[in-house]
């Protein structure tokens, strides 16, 4: 299993755990009405283990004025809460260790006597037995007497005070104490725990509804801002059903003055008999108009929407008024229109984040789980743990969580808009071809999850392991299976999917596994190869996950391979020796016989080589000769040929130089001729 895989078995336990908490869904509620309410939720952790933080209400929450929204430059706070004088002696006066744990058991006492005796006025100062008063207040309990079983539930109304300490590591320290001090002015503290949080945030989970100018004082609730609408609301409402009763009911007027108290109009069937003296008034002339009043409580809606963004995607309109709208229209408006309740709901992201983190590091705490006190929230806290490790998780995984692991709050696609979810998840399925095959399924499962609930997808579409969808890795490994058939070393690279990689070279190991104990090999030498270079790759995949906690069961898991496959190697190489021992024996044993026919065949050789040494000089001299006739040949007939040019050339001249006479004397001829005439 990989580390994705360990995250999502985590998710559904710490899921689990929150939601088995009958507590937890109420006090989130309370907290998100108190923050919607008045700007500020409040929860905290009571103690330094119980995960599990209690709701206050704002107004019982008071604070360093000069605080900031930073929950830790909170210097101190005070906490107002109502426990039962029976939560007290569980808390202050069972335990042996109490004064140990911070609990001041006197001056609960002295507390626990004022509830038991002050407010019920018993005779001789409430003692109904001869004994000092707090013996008196404990026999009485353990005698079951009615008076003081009603007293165990009266509240008690006690004061938490934290506060940063100034010196040393300026922890966080804890006191309880009452404002009812009595006569006696008691004001002893009734709990102290100093240095009992290393900072707020382990004590308090703000959440505010918005950041105010910067202090936290400043931070203003929903209730300020709507407040104004509500109020002209309700009134423009009221308006418009008293007019409509007004134009649902028959006007009439009397005729002269009397008492009308007795007046009376009587139905029989499809008839209205009316009282004489009375006119009807047609109701037009009476039914006041409405026309101004809903666009008058429109405009306060939107005054209101633009102030605080809250957003009904339903208009409260007259049916004939409505518009019918497209899908586009509609999706478009709804996201225009919550914009500031998606960025409110991020907001609200970031501070539940941090309520998780915290509850995350207290359930996760090794000192929490191994307490051998039964703590409160510790149980529960172990059955999560638990959980894990029978889904698979190693235990040294599953006790080391905090250290491997980090909640985050899931974002709710669309962010709470069930208009806008719809679009989106339709928007995936429509881009679901350009994701790899798990981004695919991811997106199938978030479309059927909105469609039927988280919690019932998985009856449609199982989850998918990473490890188990083809990837371009999965090629990568396919090839690498060829190279290793082939005996040749292949490399791990530490970004590899380690996990599926491994699982796609076992095939190669297990094959010459199972030649080898069928006793089948029919190349010892080739399969020693294979399983050498395929035992070093799948080791060196090892190396690279054995340092990540999360892999360290698959790690395991593959020792019992590379040992068979270790003792398979050492079977083929005592094969491979065994072969080369007997190859050796026999090539002794003809040794002589190839001496032997060596030295035949040297001799023979001999008289070959001499003989066709003799047959190459006489076929090399034979050829000289035939090349030296030709050459002779073939300057005999280049002489030839010049000389019967030369003789040509000559020829030639003389017969040109016998015409270049003629016509000089044929010239020399014309020219007396000329002369003599």
């Amino acid at each position: 299993m990989d580390f994705d895989g360990y995250a999502r078995i985590i998710e559904a336990e710490f899921h689990t755990m929150l939601m088995s908490w009958t507590g937890f869904l109420p006090m989130m509620d309370k907290v998100r009405r108190e923050s919607d309410a008045y700007g500020i939720g409040v929860a905290v952790w009571s103690d330094e283990w119980d995960w599990r933080p209690k709701p206050f209400s704002t107004g019982s929450f008071t604070f360093d004025p000069r605080a900031e929204m930073d929950p830790e430059s909170i210097q101190y706070f005070f906490l107002t809460d109502a426990v039962t004088a029976g939560d007290l002696i569980r808390w202050a006066l069972d335990p042996d260790d109490a004064i140990e744990t911070g609990w001041n058991k006197e001056a609960v006492k002295r507390l626990l006597a004022r509830v038991y005796v002050d407010e019920v006025q018993q005779d001789r100062e409430g003692k109904k037995f001869p004994v000092p008063q707090w013996e008196s207040i404990q026999q009485q309990i353990r005698n079951g007497d009615h008076t003081y079983d009603i007293k165990e539930f009266e509240p008690v109304l006690v004061k938490y005070l934290f506060v940063r300490e100034v010196y040393g590591n300026k922890k966080i320290s804890q006191y309880i104490f009452s404002d009812d001090t009595g006569d006696s002015g008691d004001d002893d503290f009734l709990y102290v725990r100093e240095d009992m949080y290393d900072n707020v945030t382990n004590a308090l989970w703000l959440l505010p509804y918005n950041n105010g100018d910067g202090y936290l004082k400043s931070v203003r609730g929903l209730a300020t801002n709507i407040e104004a609408h509500c109020d002209l609301s309700n009134r423009y409402l009221g308006r418009v059903f008293d007019t409509g009763f007004l134009s649902a009911s028959v006007i009439m007027q009397p005729r002269t003055g009397g008492d009308y108290s007795q007046a009376t109009m009587i139905r029989s069937g499809i008839m209205t008999i009316l009282p004489s003296g009375f006119d009807v008034i047609q109701k037009t002339t009476m039914a006041p108009s409405v026309a101004q009043l809903v666009p008058l409580r429109d405009l306060s809606l939107s005054i209101m929407r633009n102030n605080t963004g809250v957003w009904r995607e339903h208009a409260e309109l007259f049916e004939e008024k409505t518009a019918i709208k497209t899908a586009r229209q509609v999706s478009e408006e709804s996201g225009k229109e919550a914009r500031m309740e998606k960025t409110g709901i991020q907001f609200d992201y970031s501070h539940i984040d941090r309520l998780y983190k915290e509850i995350w590091r207290r359930v996760t705490n090794p000192a929490y789980l191994m307490n051998p006190t039964m703590l409160d929230g510790r149980r529960e806290a172990l059955e999560m743990v638990n959980r894990c490790i029978r889904r698979n998780i190693p235990q040294d995984v599953a006790m080391n969580l905090g250290q491997l692991f980090t909640p985050k709050v899931t974002k709710s696609i669309g962010m709470g808009s069930w208009g806008i979810k719809l679009d989106i998840s339709n928007q995936l399925m429509n881009m679901a071809g350009g994701f790899d095959e798990a981004g695919r399924h991811n997106a199938k499962r978030d479309r059927v999850g909105i469609l039927v609930g988280y919690e019932n997808v998985d009856r449609y579409v199982p989850e998918m392991d990473r490890d188990t969808i083809p990837t371009e890795d999965t090629s990568h490994a396919v090839l690498e299976n060829n190279d290793l058939r082939e005996g040749s070393n292949v490399l791990a690279a530490s970004e590899q999917m380690h996990v599926m990689h491994v699982k796609t070279h076992v095939p190669v190991v297990t094959e010459v596994i199972e030649r080898v104990k069928a006793e089948q090999v029919q190349d010892a030498r080739k399969d020693a190869g294979i399983l050498s270079a395929a035992l070093k790759h799948l080791d060196d995949h090892r190396i690279l996950m054995a340092n990540d906690a999360t892999r360290a069961d698959f790690v395991e898991s593959m020792k019992g391979l590379m040992k068979e496959g270790s003792a398979a190697l050492n079977t083929l190489i005592a094969i491979v020796k065994k072969n080369m021992k007997a190859e050796a024996a026999m090539q002794d044993a003809n040794v002589a016989v190839v001496d032997e026919a060596r030295k035949t065949m040297v001799s023979r050789d001999h008289d070959l080589k001499m003989r066709e040494i003799e047959g190459n000089i006489q076929l090399e001299a034979a050829k000289q000769e035939s090349l030296n006739a030709m050459r002779q040949l073939k300057t005999d007939e280049q002489n030839r040929i010049r000389r019967e040019g030369a003789a040509a050339d000559i020829e030639l001249k003389r017969a040109k130089l016998n015409s270049d006479i003629e016509i000089d004397r044929m010239k020399a001829e014309a020219k007396v001729r000329s002369a003599g005439a």
